[in-house]
């Protein structure tokens, strides 16, 4: 290799030759189109995965089992309740479920009848009136 010319991760570089500088300048413009191929779509996929990923998450982490709705009695303390209820409600409770008549001067709770992330489940509804769990009912998802 001859020491008056320098190599570059390009290959040799010719001092002053147009042709040389347009291959180094194509070359580095082809790197950069290629990696922007790949890059803008991983940068677009990585936030919808987490949030595909956060989204399943809530679905099954608001599943009241089916065992423990039917040990649930109406008269029942809110903290006899307590420990048979997921961490969290189910908060996306479709429209058709959530206008559902509900007994008069009750809050309701909401939690998934099951963890199946590709259908629709029942919707299990807690009522209570004050601490006490005044209603429990199953709605159709």
């Amino acid at each position: 290799m001859d020491p008056e010319r320098p190599r570059t991760a390009e290959g040799p570089r010719e001092t002053g030759s147009e042709s040389a500088r347009r291959l180094v300048a194509a070359r580095r413009s082809a790197r950069l189109r290629f990696g922007a191929a790949f890059a803008v779509p991983v940068a677009f996929a990585l936030p919808a995965l987490a949030s595909g990923a956060y989204l399943a998450h809530q679905l099954t982490s608001c599943v009241l089992g089916p065992v423990d709705f039917a040990a649930l009695r109406p008269g029942q303390d809110r903290s006899e309740v307590a420990p048979r209820l997921p961490d969290r409600q189910f908060r996306y409770v479709p429209d058709a479920v959530r206008a559902r008549p509900a007994p008069p001067d009750t809050v309701c709770e909401y939690y998934r009848s099951n963890g199946n992330l590709l259908e629709q489940v029942d919707v299990y509804r807690l009522c209570y009136t004050g601490s006490l769990l005044t209603a429990k009912d199953v709605l159709p998802g």
